[in-house]
């Protein structure tokens, strides 16, 4: 698991703090370009016990092994909306499958 040092490159994640868990964001694993979107998720969404930590091209390898595993989507989130307010804040997604983003992003 990451440490809150790491930088996302190329990308950032939301996982809980005491299990590592990933946050889905519309039933997927959620990726984003910016740290600063991922805190507003965060922050918008009042998960205490959730930070956000950089994804390295290593872990960006794992979270897909885990996405064809349980044959999930993965979502990009390449910004939020300034308007965000909770959940019915306006998140522009977009859905990869893990392959995808393998040929994409490594």
């Amino acid at each position: 698991m990451p440490d809150e040092n790491t930088y996302g490159d190329p990308f950032w994640t939301i996982m809980e703090v005491r299990t590592g868990n990933y946050i889905l964001l519309k039933g997927a694993y959620a990726l984003f370009i910016s740290r600063k979107a991922a805190e507003k998720v965060v922050k918008s969404y009042n998960c205490p016990d959730y930070k956000v930590y950089g994804v390295t091209r290593q872990h960006l390898k794992m979270i897909c092994e885990l996405a064809k595993m349980s044959e999930m989507k993965l979502m990009v989130i390449p910004f939020l909306s300034s308007s965000l307010s909770g959940e019915t804040g306006d998140v522009s997604v977009i859905s990869y499958s893990a392959p995808n983003i393998e040929a994409d992003y490594l």
